[in-house]
């Protein structure tokens, strides 16, 4: 499965520090636990660029909210999770979606390894 991704998360997908992405839910499937994914920045264009290969090692149900974040249970460690999808804090990653999604937004996290 092929995702893309913003060339903001590149470097720290390569590195290993983003091991996770969040994406809203649409007409395309989600990957299972053992699927394969391949993860690019700038598809459909002629700067397409494998980031790496790579195995989902899960996949739930993702609600962000201005005060947190719920997926089967509410998350404690908020700045540590927004770590994990790339963002500096917790703050940063309730703003992006707030600006590129609205808030509240309801979606899929997607972990690999």
């Amino acid at each position: 499965m092929l995702y893309n991704f913003r060339p903001q998360f590149e470097n720290s997908i390569r590195d290993g520090v983003k091991t996770q992405t969040i994406r809203a839910n649409g007409k395309r499937r989600h990957p299972s636990k053992g699927e394969k994914l391949q993860l690019y920045t700038g598809l459909r264009s002629s700067k397409a660029k494998k980031i790496r290969d790579a195995v989902c090692v899960g996949s739930m149900i993702c609600h962000i909210r201005k005060d947190g974040i719920s997926l089967l249970i509410d998350v404690d460690d908020l700045d540590r999770f927004a770590q994990q999808d790339g963002f500096t804090d917790f703050a940063q990653l309730r703003d992006f979606f707030l600006n590129t999604y609205g808030l509240p937004f309801r979606g899929r996290l997607i972990m690999w390894k």
